[in-house]
């Protein structure tokens, strides 16, 4: 099973009311085992903590396609910005239209 299908089905788990706000809430009220590590949900904007692999790829021995090699791994929570930030941010974009 996928892990979207995973999150959704562990959050909705003791959802009784399909209203957005529930569901949102249900997402940020558990953490998520993935092949990238425990993963959260923001509730202000439905982002995850999901970190960031960037690097060089190499043609490896071993392997038909080039790989990710010399990997830097960027933790989630580095970049996410806070409520503060986000509130701002729509704000901003409101007052512009």
């Amino acid at each position: 099973m996928s892990l979207r299908k995973r999150v959704y089905r562990a959050a909705l788990a003791g959802v009784a009311l399909f209203a957005s706000g529930a569901i949102m809430n249900a997402l940020a009220s558990n953490e998520y085992a993935s092949v990238r590590g425990k993963l959260k949900v923001c509730t202000l904007d439905g982002n995850s903590n999901a970190p960031t692999f960037i690097g060089v790829t190499k043609k490896v021995a071993g392997f038909d396609f080039p790989i990710l090699t010399t990997v830097t791994r960027i933790e989630g929570d580095t970049v996410m910005p806070s409520s503060s930030e986000v509130m701002s941010l729509r704000a901003a974009a409101t007052a512009s239209k």
